[in-house]
């Protein structure tokens, strides 16, 4: 855990971020009490117009804002600098366990490495099926049997799709999830809140945190696939 203290006109007065065990990040923003609300509304709406989290919530009993999904702390506090939030240089207060050792770096990174093992495997399997098909075509253009050759173009589409497939961990294995973890608890609450009855207006903060940002459709792809990445990989293994 690592607190930014500011000073005691700045409208945000501390800055809590919480590192969990697999290297997701939150960031528990605090104000005095007679804070303008206006001004944090302001800042609350920038915040989220960034594509960051942001959830009321309590920390210690006191009222704070929960944001999640920026990439780092200097990004965030930077981004507070920029909306006039923040005043003077921090006083920061960090904890050993804020420094994540190899070990632990190297723990969460188990599916990535997986795919990097599975890349090598797809480019020797496209190497094994792609280069006597080649050397057939350029020896036998001709000569060489429909079947041979069908079955052989199906054999090199299959280790491109097996590497569709290893990229997804690759790229996508050691994603960090919290922001997901925020999206799904406020579906549930978002699901029981219109079972019984509750209106859910469009500038709160459940709606927001369900809302989806506009993406084009490779968006929504990596998106996807970002949230759930051994899933893809499975479904794309299930297609090949």
């Amino acid at each position: 855990m690592a607190i930014y203290r500011y000073q005691s006109d700045s409208l945000i007065d501390f800055v809590q971020v919480v590192t969990n065990d697999k290297g997701g990040q939150r960031a528990y923003l605090s104000a005095e009490n007679d804070a303008d609300s206006e001004k944090l509304r302001i800042v609350k709406q920038a915040l989220r117009e960034q594509g960051l989290k942001c959830v009321p919530t309590l920390q210690e009993g006191k009222p704070v804002l929960e944001v999640r999904g920026f990439k780092s702390p200097d990004d965030l506090l930077k981004l507070l600098d920029n909306l006039n939030a923040l005043k003077g240089e921090p006083q920061l207060t960090k904890e050993p366990s804020d420094t994540r050792t190899t070990k632990e770096k190297l723990g969460n990174a188990t599916l990535k490495f997986a795919g990097y093992s599975y890349n090598i495997g797809d480019i020797s399997y496209l190497y094994y099926k792609g280069v006597p098909l080649i050397k057939a075509w350029s020896t036998h253009p001709k000569g060489e049997k429909f079947g041979d050759r069908f079955f052989g173009i199906l054999d090199v589409m299959a280790g491109i799709g097996y590497g569709l497939g290893s990229l997804c961990l690759t790229f996508f294995g050691a994603r960090d999830q919290s922001v997901n973890t925020i999206t799904s608890a406020t579906e549930k609450i978002e699901r029981y809140a219109r079972k019984e009855g509750y209106t859910i207006t469009p500038d709160s903060s459940i709606a927001f945190a369900n809302s989806e940002p506009k993406q084009n459709l490779w968006g929504k792809i990596t998106s996807t696939i970002a949230r759930y990445p051994s899933e893809a990989l499975n479904s794309i293994y299930v297609g090949v």
